[in-house]
């Protein structure tokens, strides 16, 4: 289940630091936003727990940056051992998030890492660097004209839910590139249902639910679309906390080869 699941909840990261960072209905610009936070889901397949993950965010002076650090834990890790780190850091441009830089590391299953970097172009053209290169012919790499206007996961999701707009956070589309793969993601609103239980307490007791939709585009390989020839949508819940003027994702819920898995938040700190 593991590449399934490590490029789910490297998305769910993204989601998560965006929605503690955004005031869905507040008149201020993102240059005016000022959040630090800190945050751990927990990741469980079977009911068992397979994967955490570790996030930091913080926007001020004009800037943002947010970096996601995740692991594999239990069963997962005895056969898997996955390791992977995520930082994006850029600007704020009036009322949208604008990348610079994204410095990825994740483990190789042979031992040793490798990195993607990433840079965006004043133009709007994204160079990448892989290190060390991947095997000739893996996978067939994303044209350049296709890598144009697009962003990496963190900020895609940061500007769907930090735009300063009147209603619910499940009506956003972006296309994201991470170095190697271009998706084409969306929410869509489902409706609202019971909060489901999760490690952190205090929470309301009415959620949004929404539909998180992914096209792949390029940058794909065979095997992977051939062991997952349909993405099925996955399942968010969303929490206001309005005391902090928030939309919080609490869980997600996604389908793997080996069936349903679950992400939940499991700590909060917010500044």
């Amino acid at each position: 289940m593991h590449p399934s699941l490590r490029s789910v909840t490297l998305l769910f990261a993204a989601l998560l630091a965006a929605a503690l960072l955004v005031l869905p209905a507040s008149h201020a610009t993102a240059a005016k936003l000022q959040r630090q936070i800190k945050a751990q889901w927990i990741v469980t397949w079977a009911g068992l727990p397979v994967y955490e993950a570790n996030i930091q965010a913080s926007i001020q002076a004009g800037r943002y940056a947010a970096s996601f650090r995740a692991r594999s834990r239990g069963i997962l890790d005895l056969a898997a051992r996955l390791r992977t780190q995520f930082r994006t850091e850029g600007r704020v441009a009036g009322k949208v998030l604008k990348p610079e830089r994204v410095h990825q590391r994740y483990g190789l299953k042979r031992g040793g890492h490798r990195m993607v970097l990433m840079s965006w172009q004043a133009n709007g053209a994204v160079r990448t660097r892989i290190v060390p290169p991947e095997s000739p012919g893996k996978r067939k790499p994303v044209p350049p004209a296709l890598r144009r206007a697009t962003e990496d996961p963190i900020t895609a999701t940061l500007n769907g839910l930090m735009a300063p707009r009147k209603g619910p956070p499940c009506t956003y589309a972006a296309r994201v590139f991470e170095g190697r793969r271009l998706a084409d993601f969306r929410l869509s609103l489902v409706g609202r249902a019971r909060t489901p239980g999760v490690f952190v307490g205090k929470l309301p007791k009415k959620s949004l639910v929404c539909l998180l939709h992914a096209r792949r585009l390029a940058g794909f390989r065979d095997r992977h679309m051939r062991q997952v020839p349909v993405l099925k949508p996955a399942r968010v819940w969303i929490v206001r906390l309005k005391q902090y003027r928030i939309w919080l994702p609490v869980q997600l819920e996604f389908q793997t080869r080996y069936g349903i898995a679950r992400a939940r938040l499991a700590a909060l700190k917010l500044q």
